[in-house]
């Protein structure tokens, strides 16, 4: 597996006290935006971790030359999903997926505070290009109080 690209929020907009395991990561830019060229290799997977609260969104987008799973779910779940070997006997929990694809843009709005990953694999017999771009959606105003 891949190292994980974890994002997260300014340390002035972070939630309250309580030692976040983000504290050692580097401060995400202003704009929120990721914008850069991996390469994947056969058989691998990349997940790019994000810090949301509640209904904050992500918009991530990638481009690839050959075609590639792009799946949304919580990171502890991904996290236990590759401790059993990624087997189907342990299904990983996804709100958003796209299958078999160069090229997608997805939106994905989290139900509730928490870590989320987006979790590009690559299920080819050989090594991808891909461009991704994640850019950090604003809340949608007024659907916590709503609920």
């Amino acid at each position: 597996m891949l190292p994980i690209v974890r994002l997260r929020r300014p340390d002035s907009e972070r939630p309250g006290e309580g030692g976040s395991r983000f504290s050692d990561l580097p401060v995400r830019t202003k704009e929120a935006l990721i914008c850069e060229a991996v390469t994947l290799p056969p058989e691998r997977q990349l997940p790019y971790e994000f810090e949301l609260r509640a209904y904050e969104g992500v918009q991530f987008i990638f481009r690839s030359e050959f075609p590639l799973d792009v799946l949304f779910g919580r990171m502890p779940d991904y996290e236990d999903w590759v401790r059993s070997g990624c087997q189907p006997a342990q299904p990983l929990l996804v709100y958003t997926e796209a299958f078999d694809t160069v090229g997608h843009a997805i939106e994905f709005v989290a139900p509730e505070d928490g870590c989320y990953a987006a979790i590009l694999l690559n299920e080819n017999c050989s090594t991808v290009d891909v461009a991704v771009e994640i850019r950090l959606l604003p809340p949608i105003s007024g659907r916590a109080h709503e609920l």
